[in-house]
């Protein structure tokens, strides 16, 4: 066993930590991390408008009307549906907030660079009215979001490295001075996005959107989401807390777009009446971090019962108060 740690901890441990510590993983995990209480929020709204139970459903329509349920949907509809918008914002802001740039210009840059790409749709011939497709800016446009966040931030924040920024006279507010900055590198950037939609609408997959979503974003969510993709997400994490690592926010960080594909798909499911289609979920892996990582529940009640030392013992009360709790009630909300 301690041949089998020591291992890990000379091999494994120094990978685990620098991939930890990736600037561009870590701007993902941070964007997940914000937006993280509005998902939240938005589950519960529609736990209360869609909770599986008739009579439930009847009393909450003779008191609030028929269409109850659809109203406390619009603040879950507005989050989910809507997603991607905000995660290309949050992921720029995060990596130009590590390259201790202009966090807010990186990410008004990110946001219309997604919305440069995604295509809107004429619904009126006659009236010229375009609206955007609302598929590609929930959770089925989050690739191209976080991918192209990242490029479009790595390029913007270079050019600026590189000074080819219009430089403004001492005095000038700083705030004018930045938005002056930001002016030719976002100019190019935006140039070369336009190239880019352009680029594929000559192709048969017409749109970025489709060209990522078919060719990384399927098989990758096919794979990370499989019962065997499922296992390997549960050993990483515990093999890399087994040597100290918070592995938890950085597995979740990449895998979690994967989960939230799902999620939207089975909450879909639920609302047209029918069995959700997926298993592997957030809400799956919540059971499995029932009082820790690895369903430790069960053995800090042990220790409670059965450990000699006294520390063993008070690690063990500490464990089985208000983290083992929190960890539960998600369980249980979970569960729901």
């Amino acid at each position: 066993m301690n041949n089998v740690l020591g291992f890990l901890e000379e091999k494994l441990m120094p990978i685990a930590a620098k991939t930890a510590q990736q600037r561009h993983l870590g701007a993902i995990r941070g964007a997940y991390v914000s937006f993280m209480p509005f998902i939240i929020v938005g589950s519960i709204l529609l736990v209360i408008s869609s909770f599986p139970n008739q009579s439930y459903q009847q009393f909450m329509s003779s008191t609030f009307g028929a269409s109850w349920s659809a109203i406390i949907e619009i603040p879950f509809n507005a989050v989910f549906s809507t997603m991607s918008l905000f995660i290309s914002f949050l992921v720029a802001y995060r990596l130009a907030e590590h390259y201790g740039d202009d966090k807010i210009s990186s990410g008004i840059l990110a946001l219309v660079c997604f919305l440069i790409l995604t295509p809107f749709i004429k619904v009126a011939e006659n009236g010229g009215i375009t609206v955007m497709p609302v598929e590609w800016i929930g959770t089925k446009g989050l690739f191209v979001a976080m991918i192209g966040s990242l490029l479009w931030t790595e390029l913007f924040c270079w050019l600026k490295r590189k000074k080819l920024v219009i430089k403004m006279p001492e005095g000038v507010p700083p705030a004018v001075q930045e938005s002056f900055a930001a002016l030719i590198p976002a100019l190019v950037v935006m140039i070369l996005v336009l190239a880019i939609r352009i680029g594929f609408e000559n192709t048969h997959y017409n749109t970025i959107h489709q060209f990522i979503y078919d060719v990384v974003a399927t098989p990758v969510r096919h794979f990370g989401t499989s019962y065997f993709g499922a296992l390997m997400t549960v050993f990483s994490i515990t093999i890399l807390w087994s040597v100290g690592i918070n592995s938890g926010s950085m597995v979740n960080g990449i895998i979690r777009p994967l989960w939230m594909e799902n999620q939207t798909d089975n909450i879909a499911a639920i609302q047209a009446g029918v069995t959700p289609p997926h298993i592997i979920t957030e809400q799956f892996f919540d059971m499995i971090w029932m009082g820790g990582a690895g369903a430790t529940l069960s053995l800090v009640i042990a220790m409670l019962i059965f450990a000699r030392s006294k520390n063993m013992r008070e690690v063990a009360r500490l464990g089985a108060g208000l983290p083992s709790l929190i960890s539960m009630n998600r369980c249980c909300l979970a569960c729901r």
